[in-house]
């Protein structure tokens, strides 16, 4: 199931994507500057995912992590990336285990509530 987060448009829109895109960045970081280029690089060439598509396409970009870094390598990173947007955007700790989308979906209702996903 291709699952992409509806994004309405808008200035709140495009801060929210702006500060996804740093806690995916800071996320990363973890593996360092090197490891983080060539995996950025191998899902652009094997997934077709730019880096700025990354917020768009955060399913697509999740199972490529899982892919590369195996399930649990994957989910550390994305374990890292959630607790960066959520502390970013003023949301706490996330409570419960979900997906990486399913994070960045409940992110995204709590911060735009007016907007559907």
């Amino acid at each position: 199931m291709n699952k992409t987060i509806r994004y309405r448009g808008g200035e709140a829109d495009e801060k929210f994507k702006k500060i996804l895109a740093e806690a995916v960045n800071e996320g990363l970081n973890l593996l360092g500057e090197t490891v983080k280029a060539v995996l950025l690089h191998l899902i652009k060439e094997r997934y077709n995912i730019e880096e700025h598509e990354i917020p768009k396409k955060i399913r697509e970009f999740s199972l490529a992590l899982r892919s590369i870094l195996g399930r649990e390598g994957g989910k550390t990173i994305e374990r890292a990336i959630v607790k960066c947007l959520y502390s970013k955007l003023g949301l706490g700790t996330p409570e419960d285990i979900k997906e990486l989308y399913e994070h960045i979906s409940e992110a995204y209702r709590k911060t735009s509530p007016e907007h559907e996903i």
